[in-house]
């Protein structure tokens, strides 16, 4: 497929989102301002929250990876109950090196609220198409979302978590995000590996960090626009050589829900 057809499916999936929000099913009109957009390492850089009284949601997207280069994608998330839900996405890149086809995947629990667990077990890739399916790449991670503090248009959201690659050794992490009327945003986390536990077949960094900020809307139809980029704590001084060009994303896209 190439990347033209790709842009047209995103306009018609821009063009067949509903306006407004399934109501939830325990009344609630629309969640709290302290929604947070889930931002990966993976191709895909914005997930939507497992909302109630959405079943089916994802988004579609344009965006560019300056290793990849030119990005086009889309993820579709089922959430059959209990607040768990299933993710397949799918990522178009015609001008990698690295194959112009990727997947990713995904499972498991989480509540939008404060004060709730999350568990994800998911591989954001590059899965290719000719690979044989395996968890060596996945990871599981365990979370819990602290209370927000809220005053006028702004909030702060933190979570804290503790994450184990199936290969490579686990960590443990905290984030924060800054969110300002309701959309706008920018979060920072920092991530500690556990020294001499699974390292695998590669040495994990000791300290990772990662950072995202722009606007996102999680309502269906909302349109988003991010940034978002990670490296080891101590690759921050070199911010400005030719290593770190590159590994950072900008996406633009919808959110779509029913």
């Amino acid at each position: 497929m190439s990347s033209r057809y790709a842009i047209v499916a995103l306009a018609v999936a821009v063009g067949a989102a509903p306006p407004e929000a399934r109501a939830s099913d325990d009344g609630l009109g629309e969640p709290p301002r302290t929604v947070v957009p889930e931002m990966t390492s993976g191709p895909v850089q914005v997930l939507p929250p497992v909302l109630p009284g959405q079943h089916l949601s994802g988004t579609a997207f344009l965006g560019y990876r300056g290793i990849d280069r030119q990005t086009t994608g889309a993820t579709v998330t089922a959430a059959p109950g209990w607040k768990s839900f299933v993710r397949l996405g799918a990522e178009l890149t015609p001008r990698s090196r690295d194959g112009d086809v990727r997947f990713l995947w995904g499972l498991g629990f989480e509540d939008w609220r404060d004060n709730s667990f999350f568990l994800h077990v998911h591989d954001w890739g590059p899965v290719r198409p000719d690979d044989s399916f395996t968890l060596k790449d996945a990871e599981a991670s365990l979370g819990y979302k602290l209370p927000s503090l809220c005053g006028g248009p702004f909030c702060i959201a933190p979570s804290a978590f503790a994450t184990l690659p199936f290969r490579g050794g686990p960590y443990l992490g905290a984030r924060t995000t800054f969110l300002v009327a309701r959309t706008w945003f920018a979060t920072g986390g920092l991530g500690w590996t556990i020294p001499g536990a699974l390292e695998g077949t590669a040495t994990p960094p000791e300290w990772r960090v990662s950072f995202a900020l722009g606007r996102w809307d999680w309502r269906p139809g909302g349109l988003f626009l991010t940034y978002r980029d990670e490296m080891q704590l101590d690759r921050l001084r070199t911010w400005d050589t030719t290593e770190r060009k590159g590994n950072g994303v900008v996406a633009a896209g919808v959110n779509w829900s029913y």
